[in-house]
């Protein structure tokens, strides 16, 4: 029987000071609206101090014969926050051989807001929209001026996890794992695009009217406008600003909000191999998949579950881009001193959705992101007791390859969450340690 538990306080302070630029009103998001004649309030400095104080204890006891249990209990207190939080974890493992053994644990997860995002509603961090459309009226957001705020009725974000898994070494050096995991998140805290802001005054439209969007734009323009211009009167989303006509959005504020749950399923499967090779040295394999089953997130309307799988989700906040599988290889080589690597990455395609750039001169929109595979290499000796310290001498490049981004028509021109835009890369490295 093993037991272990302790205690912690964790202090945040963070020191905010408006851009030089910006505070003199010369940057660019100044001077266009300067130019259009509306006042822009300048940020002001601030300082923010959050503390968390928390306690935990860990147990683990054997049961039965090769079945043990794993316990575990954390307490924190969010005292600028007004929050406090108690998350629990059990865990069971059963080795029927030496050479498998079973798991299977739950727990739960909780997140609290940072102090930044529980701030009052000011803009800051404004830049502007490049991308989105208006579904009032399919009216182009570019050029809408896009800030962050803080949101003082932000909540917790909590979670529940359940996996079950098992690791097999039939040989030895050979090891085999597998995991099943699934996890629900309730009140996900999230900032949303400005897209999101328009889609979910736009719903909130629809329901009020008891309208379906295809309902709506099957109207007359003429229906639509009024229909829409008396929504905006009587019910303005305060976080949203039309310039005097109603057609066009001027402004928007992102806040973080608890907007959404999440539910999803991966698998993760991991094989590891190693060998002798006599005088020449070691030589060890690694490689990993993940698969993701589900993916699902509920929608702004707070019914409808999104299934987000294989899709670039580029119209909103709620979901990453999503490639269906993920794999990874590792070979490594080790000989005294001296050792080498090569991996591969590899990330599946996925779906070209979203509104993309509608600019003049835009490049069409494709169906799909490729796939991304990229290889790396890298060779290190060390070399001990010169001039005092040790050296380490390491050459290597990166994506050997030449795997070259999609060209995309969108802001930046590619997605970077998926690819890397700079081809191969070379590089040496010198470390020298006392």
């Amino acid at each position: 029987m093993a037991l272990a538990g302790g205690v912690q306080v964790r202090n945040f302070v963070s020191k905010e000071r408006p851009n030089p630029i910006e505070a003199v009103g010369n940057d660019y998001d100044n001077a266009i609206r300067t130019a259009a004649g509306i006042p822009i309030p300048f940020e002001t400095p601030r300082r923010l101090e959050s503390q968390v104080d928390a306690a935990f204890l860990e147990v683990q006891v054997p049961i039965i014969d090769k079945v043990t249990l794993q316990a575990a209990v954390r307490y924190e207190d969010f005292r600028d926050l007004n929050l406090d939080s108690t998350t629990p974890k059990f865990a069971l493992r059963y080795e029927p051989f030496r050479s498998l053994s079973l798991r299977a644990s739950y727990s739960e997860g909780f997140l609290a807001p940072r102090i930044d995002q529980v701030q009052p509603v000011s803009g800051r961090n404004c830049a502007e929209v490049f991308t989105g459309t208006d579904p009032f009226n399919s009216a182009s957001l570019a050029g809408t001026r896009s800030c962050e705020s803080g949101n003082p009725s932000l909540t917790a974000e909590e979670s529940e996890t359940i996996n079950v898994g098992f690791t097999w070494e039939p040989i030895d050096s050979l090891s085999v794992s597998l995991d099943y995991q699934t996890i629900d998140y309730t009140d996900r805290i999230q900032t949303l695009t400005s897209q999101d802001l328009l889609n979910r005054d736009f719903g909130r439209f629809l329901t009020a009217k008891s309208l379906t969007a295809a309902q709506f734009n099957g109207m007359t323009p003429a229906a639509r406008t009024a229909l829409a211009n008396d929504w905006f009167m009587s019910n303005p989303d305060p976080l949203i600003t039309r310039d005097p006509t109603l057609m066009r959005v001027s402004d928007v504020t992102r806040i973080p909000d608890n907007i959404t749950g999440n539910q999803v399923d991966v698998f993760d499967l991991r094989l590891r191999y190693g060998f002798d090779i006599g005088n020449l040295g070691y030589i060890s394999a690694q490689a990993s998949t993940t698969y993701y089953d589900k993916y699902e997130y509920t929608d702004l309307d707070g019914v409808t579950n999104v299934d987000a799988l294989g899709k670039r989700n580029a119209d909103t906040a709620l979901a990453p881009p999503l490639p269906e599988f993920k794999h990874t290889l590792i070979v490594g080589w080790q000989r005294q001193n001296q050792s080498a690597s090569i991996s591969a990455k590899y990330s599946d395609s996925v779906l070209f959705d979203g509104t993309g750039d509608t600019l003049p001169g835009s490049l069409p929109a494709p169906r799909t992101i490729s796939s991304f595979t990229t290889v790396d290499l890298r060779y290190s000796i060390e070399i001990q007791n010169v001039l005092s310290g040790n050296w380490n001498f390491s050459i290597g490049a990166n994506n050997v390859l030449n795997e070259q981004a999609d060209v995309l028509p969108i802001s930046g021109g590619f997605e970077s969450r998926l690819q890397d835009p700079f081809g191969r890369q070379f590089y040496v490295e010198v470390n020298y340690e006392l």
